[in-house]
C-alpha cells in the first residue's frame, strides 16, 4: 500500500518493487491511494479493511496464493 503524497517514499518505488515481484512470479498485490500521506491517514479504514483481509485470507484461512503463470483460453 502507498500514498501519492508520502514524502517519504516515492509511489514509483512501490512500482517498482511489483514490477520486480511480477518479473519473479510472486504474489502480491499493489494498493495506491491518491494523495494519501505515507501513514495512509486519509485512507486508515479501507487501508486497514484491505491489509486485514489479506491477512485473514493467506495467513489465517490459509487459503492458496494466486497463480501468477500464464493460463486460460
Amino acid at each position: 500500500m502507498h500514498g501519492t503524497g508520502d514524502w517519504r517514499v516515492q509511489d514509483h518505488d512501490s512500482i517498482r518493487m511489483a514490477e520486480k515481484l511480477y518479473q519473479q512470479k510472486v504474489p502480491f498485490r499493489i494498493c495506491i491511494y491518491e494523495g494519501a500521506d505515507h501513514g495512509l491517514m486519509e485512507f486508515r479504514g479501507e487501508a486497514n479493511e484491505q491489509m486485514f483481509s489479506w491477512l485473514e485470507r493467506f495467513l489465517k484461512n490459509k487459503e492458496p496464493l494466486p497463480n501468477l503463470k500464464l493460463h486460460g483460453i
